[in-house]
């Protein structure tokens, strides 16, 4: 169990760094975020009106970040590991896909997510009411239209023109919000914070996640019934342990069961 004790002893050792982001360096990531290629930057005011958005390079002009699009955002058990036809929404940064009204029910998860965080007492922020409010108003396809980020067809539909090689419904959107201490949401550690800190408020008062022993940090915590993508690197979809395969070597020697 050495790696594993290792690996946690070296995270609690270096708390001091999480969210800290360093040129030519992967960030330490916060408890329940994972670090994501953004497309788009939209800025708004604290009263959730529309200020500008812009795309997002993905190698940055700006010497000491040399990369624009890594960013930092929050996410559940489930879409920290999403896939398939209907993936779990983000509660803050997601794809255009999931902020703007569709067919299916991305929207509406994307929304409920974000209102329910809002609206708690005790870690709700400024920051999230005012993207709230600003999603509220149904102006992202026409705002980011004005700014020449999206087209639309003749049928007044999004058009397919790529924004950096990306599917334009398939952008990452992160948030800037104007007028607060720290503006942009992905390097808000407070906020980083407020979101570990209510959703394991919400995973305990949840009777599908169950409270057993760990057997690395010796403590009662929460099972995780799968772990995030990305510990190698973004672009990948290693994880740090799988627990799927029951047939072979994947978990069995250091664990006697998937849970």
């Amino acid at each position: 169990m050495s790696l594993f004790n290792k690996a946690y002893e070296t995270y609690e050792y270096h708390k001091s760094l999480v969210g800290m982001i360093e040129a030519g360096k992967s960030p330490l990531l916060p408890i329940s975020h994972i670090l994501k290629n953004v497309q788009i930057e939209a800025s708004i005011n604290l009263n959730g009106e529309f200020v500008s958005a812009r795309a997002l390079d993905k190698k940055s002009k700006d010497p000491n970040v040399p990369f624009e699009q890594p960013t930092i955002i929050p996410v559940t058990i489930e879409s920290g590991s999403r896939s398939g036809k209907n993936p779990a929404a983000h509660p803050l940064s997601d794809k255009l896909d999931y902020l703007i009204p569709t067919e299916n029910n991305k929207h509406q998860e994307y929304m409920n997510l974000l209102a329910n965080w809002e609206a708690s007492s005790e870690y709700g922020d400024i920051k999230l009411s005012a993207i709230k409010k600003y999603l509220d108003g149904e102006t992202i396809v026409k705002d980011l239209v004005r700014e020449q980020l999206l087209e639309l067809d003749k049928n007044n539909k999004i058009a397919d023109k790529k924004i950096n090689g990306v599917e334009p419904l398939q952008c990452m959107v992160r948030w800037r919000v104007l007028g607060t201490d720290v503006e942009e949401c992905w390097r808000d550690k407070q906020l980083f914070q407020k979101w570990a800190s209510y959703y394991d408020t919400q995973m305990q008062n949840n009777e599908k996640f169950i409270m057993d022993l760990c057997m690395i940090s010796g403590e009662q915590e929460i099972l995780a019934p799968m772990v995030p993508k990305g510990i190698v690197n973004m672009q990948a979809n290693a994880k740090l342990i799988s627990s799927n395969d029951t047939a072979n070597f994947v978990f069995r020697g250091r664990f006697t069961d998937a849970e």
